[in-house]
Order: C-alpha cells, then sequence, then structure tokens
C-alpha cells in the first residue's frame, strides 16, 4: 500500500510540475497592457490636431475649416473612409484638400471632432441636435450612441417634447417609446400650453389622444386642440381625417356637435372628416339604438 501512495505522490508531483511549467509559459508570452496608454495616445492625437501638425485634410462647415487627420477619421468612420478614399484618388495637391459637409454647424462639427481625437463628448440639451446631426452624418456611431443615452438619461416632463422630435426619424425604438410615454403622462401640460400644444408632432399628438386613460379634458376639448394643432401648420391639415378619427366623436352631446363641431370649417370641407360628424349625430338621433351601435 506504501508503494502504491509513493507512486501517487510521484504522478501528483510530475502533473504539478508540468502545470507550473505551462503557466510559467504562459505568463511568459502574456502580452502586457499599459492601462494609461489609450489615454496618452489621444491626448497627442488631440495636440497635434489642436496644433495642425500632420493633418492631411480639411473639413469645411458653415464657412470655419477643421484639419483632421485622415486615417484618424477613417478608422472611426466608415463615411469619411470612403470619402477619403475618394477624394485623395483624384490627382493634385493632397494637402490642400477641403471637404464641405452640408446641413452640419461648425459647432456639431467641432463637438464630433473633439469626441473622435478625445473620447469625450460634452452635451446639453442646447447642443444636442447639432451634435447629433454631425455625428449621424459622419457615421461616427459611438458619438451617436452617446447622443441617445444622454438623450434617456435627460428625459423629463419639461423636454419630453424636443426628445419625441429629435428621436422621431432615428432615434432607438425603446427611447421613442419611452419619450412618448412622458408625453402621454404629461398630457395636461401639454395640451394646456399652447406653444407646447402646436409644438406637438404628429406622433405625440397621436399618442395623446389615443391614450383612453386620459382625464380632465373632455372629447370636446380634446378636438378643439386637435383643430387649432391643425390650423397652426397648414401643412397638416393633409392628416387631418387620420387624426381627427382619434376623437370620439359620439361622446360629445349632440348640441354641442351642431354648435360647435359642425361649425367648423375642416368637418365641412373635408368630406371623411364630415362623415366622422354624421355618424356621431346618427348616433344621438337614434337613442333607442344606441347600446345596439355601440356594441356593433
Amino acid at each position: 500500500q506504501m508503494v502504491e501512495e509513493l507512486q501517487l505522490l510521484k504522478q501528483l508531483s510530475s502533473t504539478l510540475r508540468k502545470m507550473s511549467d505551462t503557466l510559467q509559459n504562459c505568463l511568459e508570452h502574456q502580452p502586457l497592457v499599459s492601462d494609461a496608454y489609450p489615454d496618452k495616445l489621444l491626448e497627442g492625437l488631440f495636440n497635434l490636431r489642436t496644433r495642425n501638425i500632420l493633418c492631411d485634410i480639411m473639413l469645411e462647415a458653415e464657412g470655419i475649416t477643421f484639419p483632421v487627420h485622415k486615417v484618424i477619421l477613417a478608422s472611426v468612420s466608415s463615411y469619411c473612409k470612403l470619402l477619403f478614399g475618394a477624394k485623395t484618388a483624384a490627382p493634385g495637391n493632397q494637402q490642400n484638400i477641403v471637404i464641405k459637409l452640408n446641413n452640419v454647424s461648425a459647432r456639431g462639427l467641432k463637438h464630433v471632432l473633439d469626441f473622435v481625437y478625445s473620447n469625450r463628448l460634452n452635451l446639453t440639451l442646447d447642443t444636442i441636435e447639432e451634435i447629433l446631426k454631425a455625428a449621424e452624418i459622419l457615421l461616427v456611431r459611438d458619438a451617436i450612441k452617446l447622443c441617445f443615452k444622454f438623450l434617456e438619461e435627460c428625459l423629463s416632463q419639461r423636454n419630453c417634447m424636443d426628445i419625441v422630435k429629435i428621436t422621431q426619424k432615428s432615434g432607438p425604438q425603446d427611447l421613442k417609446q419611452k419619450a412618448a410615454s412622458y408625453v402621454g403622462q404629461y398630457y395636461k401640460h401639454i395640451l394646456g400650453n399652447h406653444r407646447s400644444l402646436v409644438e406637438l408632432d404628429k406622433v405625440a399628438l397621436c399618442t395623446i389622444l389615443d391614450d383612453n386613460g386620459i382625464q380632465g379634458y373632455s372629447e370636446l376639448e380634446l378636438f378643439d386642440c386637435t383643430i387649432r394643432w391643425l390650423y397652426h401648420d397648414e401643412n397638416r391639415l393633409k392628416d387631418a381625417a387620420e387624426i381627427l378619427k382619434r376623437i370620439r366623436f359620439c361622446l360629445i352631446p349632440a348640441a354641442k356637435l351642431q354648435k360647435c363641431v359642425q361649425e367648423t370649417s375642416l368637418m365641412k370641407t373635408n368630406l371623411q372628416c364630415h362623415r366622422y360628424l354624421q355618424e356621431a349625430l346618427s348616433y344621438h338621433s337614434h337613442l333607442y339604438a344606441q347600446p345596439l351601435i355601440q356594441s356593433a
């Protein structure tokens, strides 16, 4: 038995030596990483751009030019990679190339370039739209993500309308839904303020009108708010039927339908809107059939 135990100990010792040798080999071949290096690299690149050292192309926005390094921007932006490739393929003095960016503000472009060279993006609600637009045009995806993260963290009753408008075209779906829910939650403040009301976009207004739990506003008052929104911009009138179908006209008393709703010019000139009115008037004229109409 002692012989067997000695053999087991020898085997165990041999296994441990092999493991130790393997671990030592791994450690010897393991690359070392400097935690400070990325920050120092970015700091050096930022200083080079600030002092216009080795910059080989210029970006222009609103008449203001920004010297940059093609290789830096091409590494973070697929748009710049394609753009610079096309520009530099043309003959001529490469040092004098100036690329004009349309629909980008100089302030927005500066912030995005500062981010590319520093990994820091300074955002405020006053500048977010300009910066986001510049980041989207240049396709700097990390900057775009930070913009949407900032908007989500700042979302509140006061700015939910602004954020709905900003995210309407390109924002992530969960942020759109979150902003829309804020609009629905604070509809009293929005509808009670004329400026806030008319600055609503179509999606936000429909979100409010679709909320069956809305309280403090009669259906006639919602109709009045909708009419004011529509008439604020004549381009909105083409969507009148789609938006007004959300008004439950049958809940408006017949006398108010005839006195207020029927006298609104839009309800006379728009065929579909006029049909909404006629259906509601017909509903009120058939008192005994109303339960059947409601269940139909």
